[in-house]
């Protein structure tokens, strides 16, 4: 459909990596530090780690606002990964 275009994949993947590693270091406010980590705003932080999990970079959420248990990127997610580095 229409609506700007969407941005590249690893953006997304970089917000998850981003939201694994707060959540690794026990960090409750992780789209702030996703945010602060991409330089981006929190309302924007939060739309990045939703799509990485509609992208299944991440695992589902626990559920709403809910802290996933132990929350690390997926298969896909380290791939997409990955291929910024090529």
């Amino acid at each position: 459909g229409g609506g700007r275009p969407g941005l590249p994949v690893r953006y997304y993947a970089e917000a998850a990596a981003a939201y694994v590693e707060a959540a690794q270091r026990g960090n409750r406010k992780r789209n702030q530090s996703v945010a602060k980590s991409l330089g981006i705003s929190v309302s924007k932080a939060r739309d990045a780690v939703f799509r990485a999990r509609r992208l299944r970079f991440l695992p589902p959420a626990a559920g709403q606002g809910q802290p996933g248990g132990t929350i690390q990127l997926t298969a896909e997610g380290e791939a997409a990964l990955r291929h910024r580095a090529e």
